[in-house]
């Protein structure tokens, strides 16, 4: 039986969002290493302004919570380049990961073994990925951008903040959800043994 077209297309995509996404990582390293050592000409670092802050605003409209903002710092020094740039470095290899996982399950699907043991590990990684990999990911991402709020200058006239960790609640269902598919394929694996034990 030949695959689907939407698992070939499914397939393909994949591999070329992977592809594209190792591309652009090994772009990103290039660029932050020449910023590091040549120097960068401005560092975009992230902050919440105080909403006593925020300016005069229409009837009806009122701030809820710190509004998220960016700071430019220009001519940044090695330590505020560097630590910009290690912000990408958990979400790119989160990416990376779950599409080479999700390429791997794809080809076994094209390859007509969608219940095998390769796909169950699969399954339990990407839930593992999602469940613990992105809090994780979150928390050092919270401390990276502390530090790098500590770097700034001060802005007296301002009453700025660094936002505080916030649990990627969707990604942990997710991965809990993919946990569960796991379980579903290794189940539907052991019924195919059985089946062909039989005939």
């Amino acid at each position: 039986m030949s695959p689907s077209r939407t698992i070939t297309a499914g397939y393909r995509i994949a591999s070329l969002l992977f592809a594209i996404a190792v591309g652009f990582g090994v772009l990103w390293a290039v660029a932050i290493t020449l910023d590091i050592v040549q120097g960068g000409d401005t560092v975009q670092v992230p902050v919440q302004l105080s909403p006593d802050d925020v300016g005069p605003l229409p009837e009806g409209i009122h701030v809820v919570g710190w509004p998220d903002m960016r700071v430019d710092v220009a001519d940044p020094t090695r330590k505020q380049t560097l630590l910009q740039g290690a912000l990408a470095i958990g979400p790119g290899l989160l990416v990376i990961a779950g599409l080479w996982l999700l390429r791997g399950f794809l080809r076994s699907v094209l390859a007509g073994d969608p219940f095998g043991a390769r796909n169950v590990q699969r399954l339990r990684s990407l839930g593992l990925l999602l469940a613990a990999g992105t809090p994780l990911v979150a928390l050092v991402d919270t401390a990276l951008r502390n530090a790098l709020f500590d770097e700034l200058p001060p802005y007296p006239s301002l009453d700025l903040g660094s936002a505080g960790f916030s649990l990627p609640l969707g990604e942990v269902l997710a991965g809990l959800g993919a946990f569960i598919l796991a379980e579903v394929f290794a189940y539907g694996g052991r019924l195919r043994e059985d089946v062909e034990a039989t005939i």
